[in-house]
């Protein structure tokens, strides 16, 4: 029996360049083998064929040789000129290998042959944009869509529009590319949308949507986007991550008790630490129950047990997956010694949010509003800060945990109950600053301040900086709760801010004058984030004092003074 080698051999001795041949060197590719060698001797017996260099170039950019293939597609390019394919194949191997100026030319010259060409069309935005010519890329993606010809009706004009659906598609998300490169995210997120109404997995929309919808806390709108990903059938642990934390952040328990469901149903049994750890967590982050709890601890369980020298830096995370699992199940002297230990550094509050429902379990009721308190002090929890899953995971344990440590806490948010301690007061700062409620902050600051004055005199804590901020809001009017408020009680709110910061003014200028090498550095910071901090722009900006009384506005202009003179005494400290 004759080998495809004999054939290819044979056919090589003949001088025949022709498609059969060519054949062969991919059926040596399709065998696993490498067909480069093959290849390059067809080539080099036919450097004039156009087929013998392309196939070529193709073989070597599938092999990421793609500097090799550079001088294979030109010879190509030389056979045929105006081959729009060969320039667009160039185009994209020069842009792999940094040479953005040379593939734009070849992107350009493959749209200019065939300007209906919707992947054409789309490789040269993405090149103008890699060169950072936005107005240009934008330009070209608003041109596409009507460059490429709208179908009739005709059957074959359907079938035509069939396949057309993923090229427009990706038009869409390049639209959404360049609109996002010039600032425009709310009108990329709506081509991103109209690209996966077409193709609702498309990668290309999907990934980029995901972190605008993120950034303009579009959080249902993303829920959206995403659940219609997970129907198309998409798999791998990879696209769900996240999904079923943003179900529970948005409070929607029973898409979360679905999307529980169906990550047991796909990942129970993976053996990969990192997979069963992060659907262990996400599976547990509400209680479970009968074989859901067994899977779900199962999989946390077998991340905890990892070899620790192994996990390396994915170590605690483990950790904190297996404390929980074990919070579910009620061993919360497990929990204690977890959280308090290798799993204390992960998720920035979580670990402490789960002590305190641990502590709050074993009936040490105390130490649990105090280690809430503490959980509640070392994180921002305003909703504009939420930025993804860990976010998402964080405020989902709060609210959990203020349920059941804080049992007046619907009465506190109408206005019904006033906290009896500091930490109770700390710990219900947390609810107020998502709500944005930034009376409620500031009064609960004020309560704090009162009863125990060594809290606002702790410079470094930030505790007065972070309370000023929210008085300055509450004296220009924002939040939920003090819209409404008279301008007395607003200029009441404005003065207060103004004394917080002077406080801590002193107080860090009495430290920088004990030890001015340890304070300098922190004290610019500080002081240099009250310069740009928004919250404080109704104290600070000419625009929002020239709105003050003149009194007022004095008084404000000489705080900044007052600034800018520590500013000057933290640079010149030795």
């Amino acid at each position: 029996m004759t080998t495809t080698a004999e054939v290819a051999e044979a056919g090589l001795r003949a001088g025949r360049c022709d498609p059969l041949l060519i054949g062969l060197g991919r059926d040596v590719a399709f065998n696993f083998k490498d067909p480069i060698p093959f290849l390059t001797r067809v080539q080099q017996a036919h450097p004039g064929d156009l087929f013998a260099n392309l196939e070529l170039a193709e073989q070597l950019v599938r092999r990421d040789r793609p500097a090799e293939a550079v001088r294979y597609y030109q010879a190509a390019l030389a056979v045929r000129p105006d081959a729009p394919a060969v320039c667009a194949k160039l185009g994209l191997v020069l842009g792999q290998l940094g040479r953005n100026g040379e593939a734009v030319e070849y992107l350009w010259r493959a749209v200019r042959l065939a300007p209906a060409a919707a992947d054409f069309r789309r490789n040269l935005v993405l090149g103008l944009l890699s060169l950072r010519r936005t107005d240009e890329a934008l330009e070209q993606a608003r041109l596409a869509f009507r460059e490429v010809p709208e179908t009739g009706r005709s059957r074959a004009a359907v079938w035509a529009a069939a396949l057309e659906v993923p090229a427009k598609a990706r038009l869409h998300a390049t639209l959404g590319d360049a609109l996002a490169a010039v600032g425009r995210e709310p009108e990329a997120a709506d081509e991103y949308q109209r690209a996966l109404a077409l193709e609702p997995a498309l990668r290309e929309a999907l990934t980029p949507l995901r972190q605008i919808l993120v950034r303009l806390g579009r959080f249902e709108d993303l829920r959206v986007v995403w659940r219609a990903a997970l129907d198309c059938h998409t798999t791998g642990h990879n696209a769900y991550y996240g999904y079923a934390e943003l179900c529970l952040y948005l409070g929607r328990e029973d898409d979360y008790k679905s999307a529980r469901r169906e990550l047991l149903g796909a990942f129970a049994n993976y053996g990969d630490p990192v997979v069963a750890e992060r659907t262990g967590r996400a599976c547990l982050l509400r209680p479970a129950e009968g074989d859901e709890l067994l899977k779900a601890a199962a999989l946390a369980d077998r991340a905890a047990a990892f070899d620790r020298s192994k996990a390396q830096w994915n170590y605690p995370s483990f950790q904190f997956a297996g404390g929980l699992a074990d919070y579910r199940r009620g061993r919360f002297d497990r929990v204690l010694t977890t959280m308090r230990g290798d799993a204390a550094g992960v998720l920035g509050p979580a670990p402490r949010l789960v002590l305190a429902m641990a502590l709050h379990r074993s009936d040490r009721a105390a130490e649990a509003r105090k280690s809430l308190a503490e959980a509640i002090l070392s994180h921002d929890w305003c909703a504009n800060q939420v930025k993804d899953q860990d976010g998402w995971i964080c405020h989902s344990l709060r609210r959990e945990a203020e349920g059941l440590i804080l049992p007046n806490l619907l009465a506190f948010l109408e206005g019904k109950y006033r906290p009896r301690d500091n930490d109770e007061r700390i710990a219900l700062l947390g609810v107020c600053q998502f709500t944005d409620r930034t009376r409620a902050v500031a009064d609960l600051y004020a309560d704090a301040f009162a009863a125990s004055p060594a809290l606002a005199e702790d410079y470094r804590s930030g505790h007065c900086s972070s309370a000023a901020s929210y008085a300055a809001l509450v004296g220009c009017g924002r939040g939920t709760d003090a819209a409404e408020l008279g301008e007395a009680e607003r200029a009441r709110w404005r003065d207060r801010a103004r004394a917080w910061l002077r406080a801590d003014l002193t107080a860090w200028g009495r430290a920088l004058g004990a030890d001015p090498v340890a304070t300098r550095d922190p004290l610019k910071r500080r002081l240099t984030g009250w310069r740009t901090a928004p919250e404080l722009a109704g104290l600070r900006d000419p625009a929002e004092l020239n709105r003050l009384p003149v009194a007022e506005q004095k008084d404000c202009v000489a705080l900044w003074v007052e600034v800018d003179g520590m500013l000057k005494r933290a640079a010149g400290a030795r």
